[in-house]
């Protein structure tokens, strides 16, 4: 689905009425999960609301330069302690696997808590 988000994406880029525009992708749940891999990919704009984080697989497809450059381009704006987007203590869960090598589900981005 990831895949087919991107390729829907660069399709609609093909349309001279995209170009030289700004290009801000929007979701919610899945959908911002979606926006943020794009926006990542292609160093776009992106804002998602309860983000669904992205899994180690499409963390590769994307790129270390491009999660690290995240805030540059992708905001999710969440509920406190919304499970998928805001679990408690889930920080230091991924601290402590992420210190150990192990690549985590996460959102990268500015990450803002209503």
């Amino acid at each position: 689905i990831y895949n087919q988000a991107e390729a829907l994406f660069l399709e609609l880029m093909k349309d001279p009425f995209f170009r030289n525009k700004s290009i801000t992708l929007v979701g919610h749940s899945i959908g911002a999960s979606l926006a943020s891999y794009v926006a990542l990919k292609h160093q776009i704009k992106a804002v998602g609301f309860n983000s669904l984080a992205l899994g180690a697989g499409i963390q590769n497809e994307v790129g270390e330069d491009n999660l690290f450059q995240a805030d540059r381009y992708v905001t999710h704006i969440s509920v406190a302690y919304d499970a998928p987007s805001d679990f408690p203590g889930v920080q230091y869960i991924d601290r402590c696997l992420s210190f150990a090598g192990v690549r985590t589900p996460g959102n990268f981005g500015r990450h803002y808590l209503i």
